[in-house]
């Protein structure tokens, strides 16, 4: 499942040989990340 998935929400249909899966994220934010870039010499 992806990260921030609802377990308790995912609902799957079967018709005509489709099969269609619902999972509902969560709009949590991803980590902020900083990346520190150095002047070359």
């Amino acid at each position: 499942m992806p990260a921030g998935a609802d377990e308790d929400s995912i609902e799957a249909t079967y018709d005509k040989g489709i099969l269609t899966v619902s999972v509902a994220v969560s709009d949590a934010k991803p980590a902020e990340r900083r990346i520190p870039i150095r002047r070359a010499n």
